[in-house]
C-alpha cells in the first residue's frame, strides 16, 4: 500500500488529468445541426404517435405528467411510434429523456424484449432496419427518475426512422418525459484530438511497463504493448465498436437548441394565376371656383349602367410550413460490415456453451502481451481488460445475463494459455542456452555473451 502511494504522489496527477481530459473530450464530441424532430409536448398527448397496436388508457397514458406505459403478465405487447423526417443523410441522432421504473421484467429468453425506447426504422425495401445498438432505454427492476441521453449512429441502409416506444417483456411500468431526438454530428477536432490524446496515453502507459519488461529494446517493446492494450481496451471495454454512445456524465455539451426553421409556402407561377384587371380611375371634380365648361343637357337613360366585375385571384388552399430537420451540412453515413461480421462470428463461433470467439481473441492478446514483454509480471493489464471488457459494457448498457459469465471464464481462460505458452517457452529457451553454454565450456572455447544470446 504505500508503494502505491507513493507512486500515486509521484504519477497520479497524470493519469488524473489524463482520465479528465478523456472524460471531457467524450461530453464534447458532437454537436447539434438541427431542432428537435418531435413536439416538445410528445409525451403529454397521445395524438402525436402512431398506434401499431389498439391500446387501451391501462396500457398509455398521456397527460401533462408525462408518458406512463403499463405492461402487465400474460398481456399482448403493444409499442407507440413515430416517423422522423429528413434523416436520409444524417449519420448521428441523440435521444434525450428524463426516464423512470418500476417492476420492469423483461422476457426470461429474449432478453431485449422489454420496456424500452428505441431507434430504428425500414430500408429502400420497406424491410426492418436497425442499428446494431438501438434500444436507448431499456427498464429492468425498477430506478427513480434520471436523464437518458444516448446518440445512435444510423447505417447506410435505413432509410426511413422511426421512434418507438414498446411495451414489451412480461411486467412493469415505464415513466417517460421531455422526449427529444435530435440530429447531431461529431465536431471537426474530435478525430485529431481523439489521436493525440491515445498517443498520450500510449506514453504513459509506455512509461509505467518499462520496469516489467525485460530484455533489449525496452523503450520500443514497452510503446508497442502499451498500444496493442489501449487498442484491446478500445475494442473490448469501451467503446467497444458499438453504435450507441452513452452519455458518461450528465449530456452532452452539443451547443445551443437549434430553433426550428420552417419552409416556405410554395407560390404558384405567374402563368397559372388569373390576374385580375384594374378599375377605372376615378375623374376628379372641379374646383368650386373654376369656370365650369358649358355642356348640352342630356336627359339622364331610364336604364341601369352595367358595372364591370372585376375578375379576382383564385383562392390557393393554405400550405402549412414544414420545419426542416437539419440546418448544417450532416456526415456521411459508415458501413458497419465490420461489426456486424464480428458479432455474427461471436454468435456462431461457440462449441457447446463455451464460446470459442473470446477465448481465442484473448488467447492472442496474451502472447502478444507476454511474448513482448518477456516477463509474467505484466499480467495486471490483460487480466483487467479481460474484466473490464465484460463490466463495463454491461453497467454502461444494462446488458448483464448469465453468459457473460461464460465470457469472462472464455476471456480468462485464453490469457491462462498463452501465458502458460510463453513461460514453457522462455524456460525451454533458457534449458538450451544453459546447455550450450556448458557444450562450448567443455570444449575448451571461450563462451562470450554473443554466443549465448543465439536462441
Amino acid at each position: 500500500m504505500k508503494r502505491f502511494f507513493s507512486w500515486w504522489r509521484e504519477h497520479g496527477k497524470v493519469w488524473a488529468g489524463l482520465c479528465l481530459l478523456t472524460v471531457l473530450l467524450w461530453q464534447w464530441r458532437f454537436e447539434r445541426i438541427g431542432p428537435n424532430l418531435i413536439p416538445d409536448n410528445a409525451c403529454e398527448s397521445l395524438e402525436h404517435w402512431t398506434e401499431g397496436k389498439s391500446v387501451t388508457p391501462e396500457q398509455v397514458r398521456a397527460d401533462g405528467d408525462g408518458l406512463v406505459l403499463t405492461k402487465r403478465r400474460n398481456q399482448p405487447n403493444f409499442s407507440l411510434s413515430r416517423p422522423l423526417e429528413g434523416l436520409e443523410e444524417v449519420s448521428y441522432v441523440a435521444v434525450t429523456c428524463d426516464a423512470s421504473w418500476e417492476n420492469a421484467v423483461p422476457h426470461p429468453v429474449v432478453r431485449w424484449l422489454q420496456l424500452r425506447v428505441v431507434i430504428a426504422g425500414y430500408d429502400e425495401r420497406n424491410r426492418f432496419c436497425a442499428p446494431m445498438d438501438h434500444g436507448v432505454v431499456g427498464a429492468r427492476g425498477s430506478k427513480g427518475w434520471h436523464r437518458v441521453q444516448t446518440v445512435v449512429e444510423l447505417p447506410v441502409n435505413l432509410k426511413k426512422v422511426v421512434v418507438a416506444i414498446d411495451g414489451f417483456g412480461e411486467e412493469g411500468v415505464l415513466r417517460l418525459r421531455g422526449l427529444r431526438v435530435e440530429a447531431v454530428r461529431q465536431r471537426v477536432w474530435f478525430v485529431p484530438a481523439t489521436v493525440i490524446l491515445l498517443g498520450c496515453w500510449a506514453w504513459a502507459l509506455s512509461r509505467l511497463l518499462l520496469p516489467q519488461i525485460r530484455g533489449r529494446g525496452v523503450r520500443a517493446r514497452a510503446f508497442v504493448i502499451a498500444c496493442g492494450i489501449l487498442a484491446g481496451a478500445w475494442f473490448f471495454v469501451f467503446p467497444q465498436g458499438r453504435t450507441m454512445f452513452p452519455s458518461l456524465i450528465g449530456g452532452f455539451v452539443m451547443g445551443p437548441v437549434i430553433p426550428a426553421v420552417v419552409k416556405e409556402a410554395p407560390v404558384l407561377p405567374p402563368e397559372t394565376q388569373e390576374v385580375a384587371k384594374p378599375a377605372p380611375k376615378p375623374v376628379p371634380s372641379p374646383a368650386p371656383d373654376a369656370p365650369r365648361p358649358r355642356l348640352r343637357t342630356i336627359p339622364p337613360s331610364t336604364q341601369t349602367a352595367e358595372i364591370p366585375v372585376v375578375p379576382t385571384a383564385p383562392e390557393i388552399e393554405e400550405v402549412k410550413p414544414v420545419p426542416a430537420p437539419v440546418t448544417s451540412a450532416p456526415q456521411k453515413r459508415k458501413s458497419f460490415s465490420l461489426g456486424l461480421w464480428l458479432r455474427e462470428l461471436d454468435r456462431k463461433w461457440n462449441w457447446k456453451k463455451y464460446n470459442l470467439t473470446h477465448f481465442t481473441a484473448f488467447f492472442g492478446i496474451g502472447l502478444f502481451v507476454f511474448g513482448c514483454a518477456g516477463s509474467a509480471r505484466i499480467w495486471p493489464l490483460p487480466f483487467g481488460v479481460a474484466l473490464l471488457g465484460e463490466i463495463i459494457p454491461n453497467l454502461i448498457y444494462n446488458t448483464w445475463d448469465k453468459g457473460d459469465w461464460w465470457d469472462v471464464a472464455s476471456n480468462v481462460g485464453g490469457l491462462f494459455l498463452a501465458l502458460g505458452i510463453v513461460l514453457l517457452f522462455q524456460r525451454i529457451r533458457r534449458w538450451v542456452t544453459k546447455r550450450l553454454g556448458a557444450s562450448i565450456t567443455s570444449s575448451g572455447e571461450d563462451a562470450g555473451p554473443d554466443d549465448l544470446e543465439v536462441l
